[in-house]
């Protein structure tokens, strides 16, 4: 019944409605928030417009968010939706070089003790369960040596 209620609110398909929802997924915080942000606006549109009816507001909710995806997706076009989730995806390697940071002082331990890179990098994944390529550590040791990174 309420899937009915948000077709006919909407005017989406439930499978149309699951591609927005994964389409949103893949987007990053900001762009998220200004979602949010007409969610709001559009919530109490529809709410005004529902008054008298029996609806309840969290089917109003979700189906002003699912207008809200719609909107953002009319108005902004497939190359930009591309560039925020490709933009989403390069955040992780920063995340990991920070980690990679944190064992540093192991890592130089190891490396004085003569161990190769890529030993460093399996006893990472096997003892610490942090998956990182060698070349990757052998990159930011080099840094840190140089005085590049603190």
């Amino acid at each position: 019944m309420n899937e009915k209620i948000c077709e006919i609110i909407t005017k989406l398909s439930k499978e149309s409605q699951n591609q927005k929802l994964r389409l949103f997924a893949k987007l990053d915080l900001n762009t998220k928030l200004e979602i949010f942000d007409n969610h709001k606006i559009i919530f109490h549109t529809l709410k005004n417009i529902h008054k008298n009816k029996d609806t309840e507001n969290s089917i109003l909710s979700y189906c002003a968010f699912l207008l809200s995806l719609d909107n953002f997706q009319k108005n902004t076009t497939e190359e930009t939706i591309k560039i925020i989730k490709f933009k989403k995806i390069k955040q992780p390697k920063a995340r990991k070089k920070e980690k990679l940071l944190q064992y540093y002082p192991l890592i130089k331990q190891l490396k004085q003790a003569n161990t190769s890179y890529r030993d460093i990098s399996d006893y990472l994944l096997k003892y610490h369960k942090f998956k990182i390529s060698y070349s990757t550590i052998c990159k930011l040791c080099n840094k840190i040596e140089k005085g590049e990174i603190k």
